[in-house]
């Protein structure tokens, strides 16, 4: 199955590639005024907002469909083995909880990326947080523009698999909504799944 992509579908993706684009078609002349333009207007940055579709062809002196299939012809040509795509502007984030408390900080050279269920250390954290021990909840990765942007959420403690694998069958079952997982501390949410109907040993 292949989902239909519209032109501006298509224009968005290329949008949030805009720091790449000039290095992507630097050898595709067609399209080299779509990419001058795109990158010339910085619609990436989110202080810009991006024209209708109809002022953007007009712009160019290009009819509706001539823009729209040079924009789809662009994005379709990057799922393929001809483009390579950079992300090498790395940026770690973690994310720290404990109970209600929550703080994050950037870092980037990180030559190791801790795993889901490791435990780390971090000292200079203690005075806000309040504990210096957390382990490795989960990992999500990010990827717009050049950057690629890992968050690394950490909870205070010491991970616990049945803890996890008992919350992600509730999950699973639907006995913990979204917004409970986002909203509710861990200590809360053990509560709830404490009280379900199986026995918690």
């Amino acid at each position: 199955m292949e989902l239909k992509t519209t032109a501006k579908k298509a224009l968005l993706g290329l949008i949030d590639l805009t720091p790449q684009l000039e290095n992507i078609f630097k050898d595709s002349k067609e399209f080299a005024d779509v990419v001058q333009y795109l990158v010339s207007r910085r619609f990436d940055d989110e202080d810009v907002s991006i024209p209708p579709l109809k002022d953007i062809y007009s712009d160019l002196g290009l009819t509706s469909s001539k823009f729209g299939n040079i924009v789809l012809k662009m994005y379709n040509s990057l799922f393929g083995w001809e483009k390579n795509l950079s992300f090498g502007n790395t940026e770690v984030i973690f994310h720290l909880e404990f109970y209600k408390i929550k703080a994050q900080f950037m870092c980037k050279n990180l030559n190791f990326i801790p795993r889901v269920g490791e435990e780390v250390k971090i000292q200079f954290v203690k005075g806000k947080m309040g504990g210096s021990f957390y382990y490795v909840d989960n990992i999500n990765h990010r990827f717009y523009g050049d950057e690629h942007i890992i968050v690394v959420h950490l909870k205070e403690g010491f991970y616990n698999q049945f803890w996890h694998f008992k919350r992600d069958e509730a999950i699973e079952k639907g006995q913990l909504s979204i917004q409970e997982q986002f909203k509710l501390s861990e200590y809360e949410l053990k509560q709830i799944v404490k009280s379900l109907t199986w026995i918690w040993r």
